[in-house]
């Protein structure tokens, strides 16, 4: 997103779901977009942390979905 900053016009970020135990960590959560030019939509998107018994990540797995304004999710 860092080389598209320029473009956004609104960005807002919901926490859908956040769930943790020892040594991991889910989180979903939705950003909302508006660009400049006047294109909108969401991205849907989860990450997933593994830590080692140090504290230190293990894994990270990540996934998104851009869904433009206007299409079913």
């Amino acid at each position: 997103m860092k080389g598209q900053i320029h473009t956004i016009e609104s960005m807002r970020y919901d926490i859908t779901r956040q769930l943790s135990q020892p040594g991991e960590v889910l989180q979903q959560h939705v950003v909302h977009v508006a660009t400049k030019n006047g294109m909108r939509g969401e991205v849907h998107a989860a990450v997933y942390f593994r830590f080692d018994d140090a504290g230190l990540i293990t894994r990270i797995e990540e996934y998104a979905n851009f869904i433009p304004a206007g299409q079913d999710s």
